[in-house]
């Protein structure tokens, strides 16, 4: 599967989220979890509070599904991320800097110990695998 057909595939389940389909919700949760925490760890929140980022972000994702618009031209997977990004932020803001620091390894550790095997998945975790220091630094 492309990833073209993916973010279709994704973009089609926001719609029928928007409507209130639970399975919906459920088949995209499964497709971007991963994603989603390995992204909160490498904004360096700590394990739990990244838990709680990710859950807080997908609670928005289901209120606030039918706000996606493909035509605005954010795939379904960087609209799940900037939500995360948002919170993320909002949430360190208000507890303060993180005691415990990220090395560059634990992330993708993450990202794969969550992969879920589907073609999107692996090939972000071979690219992010793939990454410079300071490039790593900045995702």
């Amino acid at each position: 599967m492309s990833g073209a057909n993916n973010q279709q595939q994704l973009a089609d389940l926001l719609t029928r989220i928007a409507t209130g389909d639970r399975l919906a919700f459920r088949a995209f949760y499964a497709a971007t979890a991963p994603l989603l925490y390995a992204y909160a760890l490498r904004l360096r929140v700590s394990g739990a509070l990244a838990e709680d980022v990710v859950q807080d972000t997908y609670l928005r994702i289901w209120r606030y599904a039918r706000g996606y618009d493909a035509a605005r031209g954010a795939s379904p997977t960087t609209w799940a991320i900037q939500i995360l990004r948002n919170r993320a932020v909002d949430l360190r803001v208000a507890q303060g800097p993180a005691t415990t620091p990220l090395d560059d390894d634990t992330a993708a550790d993450a990202m794969v110990g969550f992969n879920t095997g589907n073609a999107m998945s692996e090939r972000l975790t071979a690219c992010f695998n793939n990454l410079g220091g300071r490039y790593r630094q900045v995702l």
